[in-house]
This record gives structure tokens, sequence and C-alpha cells, in this order.
């Protein structure tokens, strides 16, 4: 019974692999490079930083890096001549889930990179600070402080109830409601 098992080599399996892979890997970069929109993993949102790189087996990315480090370790292996085609196929296996392991990786540190750049104003209790605008006795005006590293500017109200004037030197005592600071006089 002649037909396409025949023609089936194990060179051939790991050619073909290492092609699909290849070509997924280089339109995923295509894409990115092109800015696609809707270009997401095939894997579901989970924050990277509560899963293991199990999950990244699941993603394009983990797909494409298996099967093209499957096809090329295999072929390589399976070209080298001498070796049963077990060992090959066992060569391949682990060199593809050493790529999608590194892939992980490199997918969580990246992620680790990301930061909202958000200010929590709780962060300016205790940081001295100048008044920009003057704060009346019963009302706000506004001080500049360096917050997280960064020049920062907020509404402020006077704690003790007394107007300070633009230029003088404050402390944070509170952060009253939204972005406004409660600051004493030093």
């Amino acid at each position: 019974m002649a037909g396409i098992f025949d023609t089936f080599t194990l060179g051939g399996l790991f050619l073909a692999c290492a092609a699909l892979g290849g070509g997924l890997f280089l339109v995923r970069i295509l894409l990115q490079l092109l800015g696609a929109d809707g270009v997401h993993d095939l894997s579901p949102e989970i924050d990277a930083g509560e899963t293991d790189a199990s999950f990244q087996f699941l993603s394009l990315q983990g797909i494409a890096s298996f099967l093209m480090m499957f096809g090329l370790v295999g072929l390589a292996m399976d070209r080298s001549g001498g070796l049963p085609g077990a060992v090959s196929v066992l060569a391949a296996t682990a060199a593809g889930f050493a790529s999608v392991w590194i892939v992980g990786r490199i997918y969580i540190a990246m992620r680790g990179l990301q930061s909202s750049g958000n200010v929590d104003i709780e962060s300016a209790v205790g940081a001295e600070g100048t008044i920009y605008l003057t704060v009346p006795a019963n009302g706000r005006g506004k001080i500049q402080l360096v917050v997280s590293g960064r020049l920062r500017e907020y509404d402020a109200i006077s704690q003790a109830g007394v107007e300070l004037p633009t230029g003088r030197r404050v402390r944070v005592a509170a952060a009253v409601e939204g972005n406004v600071l409660s600051v004493v006089a030093l």
C-alpha cells in the first residue's frame, strides 16, 4: 500500500517543523514591527508575575520557538549521521522545551519592566517642598516637591489654618483627598 507514509522520513518531519516554526516567528516579528494591533498571545490574559513559564507554551511565541528549535536541532542531529532516530527526537524535544522555557523567562522579565507611572500620593507624606502659589488661611494653593524622584506639583492646604506665602518651605503632614496635601510651615 503505497502512500504518503512511504515517503515520510524523520528528516522531513524536522524540516517541516523548522520551516513552520521559523515562519510563525518571522510573521510575528513582522507584524510587531509594522505595529499591527490585535497580535496577541493565544493564551488568556494571565499576570506573568503569578505564573510560571509553562503557560508560555500556549503563546504564539512559545509554539513557534518550540517548533523551530525542535526542527533545527532534530534536523542537525538527524543529518549528523550515526545516531538513532530516538536520540534525535529526544534531543529535539529537549531543545524545544528549553527554548519555550527561555521565551517564558524573557517575557516574565520584560513584564517586570512595566510600570503604571502612577505616583502614590501617600509617598509624599513627610517630604519637604516649596509653596508655589500662596496657600490662603482657609483655601487651596499649590506646592512643589520631589516625589519618587520627580518634581511634582500638588494642591495644598494649610494644616494650621494660616496663610503660607509663595517660596515658603513646608513639610507634607498628610494626604487629604485626591491630589490635595495638608502642609505645615518649617
